[in-house]
């Protein structure tokens, strides 16, 4: 069953643009700010200190008493790209839990050997020949899944395309074709099985992602895009599904893995930058192994090595022109021409949910996820390039921009637009032309309590930060549920 997407379009009476007069005025401004104090920042700061405590104390528990773990004993795992690789290492993994696996590859020979040893360990499995990428094919794969094997508890997005590929290189088709598999796939798995487990009130979803979701790395800017939004796809419908009450009912892991050893033609590569001197790469059944064990405990997330939780937090917080030194389709069209010249300005439009991963927008949060992180790793590879003094590239991260009337309307009726401090589009474009000129890689047009929350929210424990998120953004879930009404 489908229905219309809840974009705030063109109504029939054409686009209806936004009033803020009022804010354009600098009269009322001292009482206005007395009125958000006493209003929203003292009640809100009470507010969070009181829920915070049980957080503290439950994480002071769970440093001293080991996690509970599950079984999943007799469940169905589907694993993509579960021919070769990590994907093979976690069907066996999987399977020495006594989980039947159902292995999803375009390599059917590989996938049916996958499947072959996973039997020798006393469960069921079977090969499934199936392009992710395209959602019809995913609704068959379902369907045949839940025939042989029965329906799916544990679903494992680990398929995916690694391409040594630069902005401007290769043909559109290939930038596609990573889009498609490393991120499109994850919407049409999560959305063909998650309804079956909600219903059994059982599952667990795992996303695998990659370091490259916290570290922009230039030549790798297709797949970087993806991971980044793999990274907020896994954090929103986490959101979600606590937002939905069904947080019990279905798990989530988001797995940010460092360098693997998969095929030998990646591992020659590493090889010849001198990567194996300085850095380990781990084996896909070392990483299948923690992935396994994260899954079992019910973490959110989990990073191989782990140690590299406390980097990627810490590493978001680093100026810009740091970050490119320890890293040391319109943009395809322009931007040889800017190198040619040897000067050039690109403004990448992101969104402040583009650091924080809100239920109900779970899509359009990937997608800034994913401007962002096409943004850093275009600076990071102009940087590596000799650009990045001529070419500037700049991120903009705005809150709510009084667009549409229908938009301010909603926020009007739920008492967000003075909390969450609305702007016009003059105010935006002024602050994004200045911050371009400037040369800064980053611009936020937002208040300064949010630009303080997104500095605390990128290394709080996940309870903690997602507390900060609710008290910042208030009624954010009303507006989200309320906005689907709206067309």
């Amino acid at each position: 069953m489908t229905s219309d997407v809840p974009y705030f379009t063109n109504s029939e009476h054409g686009y209806v643009p936004a009033k803020l007069a009022q804010r354009n005025s600098s009269a009322g401004q001292p009482l206005r700010l007395l009125r958000f104090v006493v209003n929203h920042v003292i009640p809100d700061t009470v507010k969070f200190i009181v829920q915070l405590v049980p957080l503290i104390v439950g994480g002071l528990i769970g440093l001293v008493l080991p996690a509970k773990r599950k079984s999943v004993h007799g469940q169905t795992a589907l694993v993509t790209g579960g021919a070769n690789g990590l994907g093979r290492a976690l069907c066996l993994r999987l399977a020495r839990e006594g989980c039947h696996v159902a292995v999803v590859d375009i390599d059917m020979a590989g996938a049916q050997q996958t499947a072959a040893d996973v039997r020798k360990l006393g469960v069921k499995a079977e090969a499934f020949l199936a392009d992710i990428a395209n959602f019809e094919a995913v609704e068959r794969l379902r369907l045949d899944v839940e025939t042989k094997l029965g329906p799916v508890d544990v679903l494992v997005n680990n398929a995916g395309l690694l391409a040594v590929l630069s902005l401007t290189e290769g043909k559109p088709t290939d930038v596609e074709r990573i889009i498609n598999v490393n991120l499109l796939s994850h919407f049409w798995t999560i959305r063909a099985f998650m309804p079956g487990m909600i219903t059994r009130n059982r599952g667990h979803i795992v996303g695998i992602a990659s370091i490259a979701a916290y570290f922009p790395v230039g030549r790798f800017i297709p797949y970087t895009v993806t991971k980044y939004a793999v990274r907020a796809l896994m954090e929103s419908l986490n959101g979600e599904l606590h937002m939905d009450g069904l947080q019990n009912a279905v798990q989530t892991t988001c797995v940010y893995p460092a360098l693997i050893a998969t095929r030998q033609q990646f591992v020659d590569m590493l090889d010849k930058l001198n990567f194996l001197k300085r850095f380990y790469v781990f084996t896909p059944e070392q990483v299948a192994e923690q992935i396994v064990q994260g899954v079992l405990v019910n973490k959110r997330e989990v990073f191989v090595p782990n140690i590299l939780a406390l980097f990627c937090k810490q590493f978001e917080c680093l100026p810009a022109s740091l970050r490119h030194l320890l890293l040391s389709c319109t943009i395809r069209t322009f931007i040889e021409g800017m190198k040619e010249r040897q000067r050039g300005y690109i403004l990448g439009v992101s969104s402040i949910l583009g650091f924080l991963a809100v239920p109900r927008v779970v899509s359009y949060v990937a997608t800034k996820f994913a401007v962002r992180g096409m943004m850093q790793a275009l600076q990071h590879e102009l940087a590596i390039d000799g650009f990045g003094e001529t070419i500037v590239a700049t991120t903009l991260y705005p809150t709510f921009i009084a667009s549409r009337k229908e938009l301010m309307d909603l926020l009007n009726d739920l008492s967000l637009d003075e909390k969450l401090t609305v702007l016009t589009p003059e105010a935006v474009a002024d602050e994004a032309i200045e911050g371009m000129l400037r040369g800064y890689p980053n611009v936020y047009v937002a208040p300064f309590f949010i630009r303080l929350s997104l500095y605390l929210i990128s290394f709080l424990p996940h309870s903690m930060s997602k507390l900060l998120i609710e008290t910042v953004m208030g009624k954010m879930p009303s507006l989200m549920e309320r906005s689907q009404k709206i067309c």
